[in-house]
């Protein structure tokens, strides 16, 4: 099992919406590198949902429901993967913790912070759950 971290910008889609809606294909990839990331996912990995703009946080968990696949409403190329929402951080953890916690100084998250879709480290995923008060 892998782990990843998505972003959005939650003008366009909250991490409360995607609950609502239990399961939704993430599209509209197309920076190279993340849609690579994309294409590793498979089903059962783990993740965490993260809201950029102003809010800059990650705020929840999710599923990776099965294989990534191309986009047929993409003219660019890009694939797609359908998540699961799980369930809502107690406590948002806020790009500001991420950068100032050691656990966090390698990963891409932090040096590639441009990326909508980031690979975590096991000890990164279970950090995000310690920090948000997702202790499972």
């Amino acid at each position: 099992m892998r782990f990843w971290l998505v972003k959005q910008e939650p003008t366009s889609y909250t991490f409360a919406r995607f609950v609502s809606d239990r399961t939704t294909w993430w599209t509209g990839v197309h920076h190279p590198t993340a849609q690579r990331n994309l294409k590793e996912m498979r089903a059962r990995d783990r993740g965490i949902y993260y809201h950029t703009g102003s809010e800059r946080a990650a705020v929840g968990t999710f599923q990776v429901v099965g294989l990534p696949r191309a986009d047929p409403d993409d003219d660019r190329g890009a694939w797609m993967v359908e998540l699961r929402a799980d369930r809502p951080l107690t406590v948002p953890v806020s790009m500001a913790t991420v950068r100032s916690d050691p656990a966090f100084a390698r990963s891409p998250l932090v040096r590639e912070p441009r990326l909508s879709i980031v690979p975590l480290s096991r000890p990164e995923w279970e950090r995000f759950l310690q920090l948000g008060g997702d202790l499972r």
